[in-house]
């Protein structure tokens, strides 16, 4: 079923409202249903260097998280502290069809992947669900 907007967009709240009313999205599906959950646990080969890997679908919408491990020379300033990078991809990662010449939309999108990537370190950081400590091996 294609979508149907009924109100003009500068308008959200009575959009809201006449889809809520109807009990339905805009995309055609009610209001209560849900979409198919899937998580696959390492699709990814390890001999790819990879540690772990996961995919979460949910409906049509994919999530690929990979985790991987490198061995560094500890910061002088912190040798009990060991370093944690977020880097974050988003789609379309072949650049779109005919190729990948990075073009305006690509970059921002890399932007955005980078800004994302930067801040889920803060969060993962700041609420202390990875310690930086924990990630020292040998000091």
């Amino acid at each position: 079923m294609s979508s149907y907007v009924h109100t003009s967009s500068l308008e959200p709240e009575a959009n809201f409202t006449y889809f809520v009313e109807r009990g339905t999205r805009p995309n055609g599906r009610a209001l209560p249903a849900v979409r198919p959950l899937s998580i696959e646990v390492r699709p990814l080969d390890k001999s790819d260097g990879l540690a772990g890997s996961a995919m979460a679908t949910l409906g049509a919408t994919r999530v690929l998280g990979t985790v991987s491990l490198q061995i560094g020379t500890p910061n002088v300033f912190a040798p009990r502290e060991g370093d944690l990078l977020v880097k974050l991809s988003l789609a379309p990662f072949d650049g779109g069809p005919g190729g990948g010449g990075a073009n305006a939309e690509q970059r921002q999108r890399a932007e955005e992947a980078t800004v994302t990537g930067e801040a889920i370190q803060g969060c993962l950081l700041d609420a202390g669900s990875v310690g930086l400590e924990d990630l020292c091996i040998d000091e």
